[in-house]
């Protein structure tokens, strides 16, 4: 939280308490993060759990929302799709096939 990157942003509201940091592609800039990535089994165990031969990382996400904080994300709740096609209606502005977390 003291080093975002370049795509890192405050989504704390002037008048709101607290602080939320967003931020992504840090395996991009951190070495130790990138390592786990490249040489962890996790992306072996990703596809054995989805009967997959591969897997394809989009990008990590880094949500930190420090006690106290008065708002959400974006004005919005953190949503879970439960498939990845799903995702593309938050896109649009559409939720409707994902539930609120």
């Amino acid at each position: 939280m003291a080093d975002p990157g370049p795509y890192g942003a405050e989504n704390v509201k002037p008048g709101e308490t607290g602080r939320f940091l967003d931020d992504y592609c840090n395996w991009t800039r951190i070495e130790p993060f990138r390592q786990v990535i490249a040489n962890a089994p996790s992306a072996e165990m990703a596809a054995d759990l989805m009967g997959s031969q591969s897997v394809q990382l989009f990008h990590d996400h880094v949500l930190v929302k420090e006690p106290g904080t008065d708002t959400m994300a974006s004005g919005q709740p953190l949503l879970f799709c439960r498939r990845a096609a799903d995702a593309q209606f938050l896109v649009s502005g559409r939720s409707d096939r994902c539930r609120g977390l």
